[in-house]
């Protein structure tokens, strides 16, 4: 589910906000709201989304799990007012990811991060895509495995994911360099900042 405005900015004046079923891949319930129905422009995101499961549930559709972005007013009043699974959209973490290893490859110890940007947002992809029914405690390990694998290290500590499930990497043509561990504080921060972020749902 996600909401669109009718023009960028803090002063649209539509809303809608719209529920699609990925299993049928198909559009099947949008809510229009006018922002002078609600505080301000930006809370229609919000309102429209209330009216969506308002509407689910005066026509008995039940709704067990909801993919948004991240928006943090539908997150607050997902987890404390709707008994359901919330999903990010592992696109709009990923976006977060990268501009914050952009901001990284700044400083002058780090600039090598740049290298691996790409490759660091991919595994988040993977790591969504490869753990669909996976517990918390393997999907976080499956993240963290990131700090040590740009390292060059593809074995674990960690008993839900030891070892890297990639086969044999290749030892000569184009690849980039492997980090070096004193080059790799501020990126495993971030690794541990984004895993605490996966936790706590924000």
């Amino acid at each position: 589910a996600d909401g669109r405005s009718d023009s960028p900015g803090h002063s649209a004046k539509y809303g809608s906000y719209t529920f699609l079923d990925l299993d049928w891949n198909k559009e099947i319930h949008q809510e229009l709201v006018q922002s002078n129905e609600v505080s301000s422009s930006n809370a229609m995101e919000l309102d429209g989304l209330k009216r969506g499961l308002q509407f689910f549930e005066e026509n008995q559709v039940e709704v067990a799990s909801l993919v948004t972005d991240r928006h943090r007013s539908v997150a607050k009043y997902l987890r404390e007012e709707q008994d359901l699974i919330h999903y990010y959209d592992v696109w709009h973490v990923a976006k977060g990811v990268t501009k914050m290893l952009q901001q990284l490859a700044k400083k002058m110890t780090c600039s090598e991060v740049s290298a691996w940007s790409k490759s660091i947002s991919n595994h988040l992809y993977w790591v969504a895509a490869s753990s669909k029914e996976d517990p918390e405690e393997v999907i976080l390990a499956k993240w963290l495995s990131e700090a040590n694998h740009i390292m060059n290290r593809h074995t674990h500590d960690s008993v839900h994911y030891p070892k890297c499930q990639h086969g044999d990497l290749p030892t000569s043509g184009k690849r980039k360099k492997w980090l070096k561990p004193s080059r790799c504080i501020f990126l495993n921060k971030l690794v541990e900042h984004v895993a605490q972020k996966i936790v706590a749902g924000k």
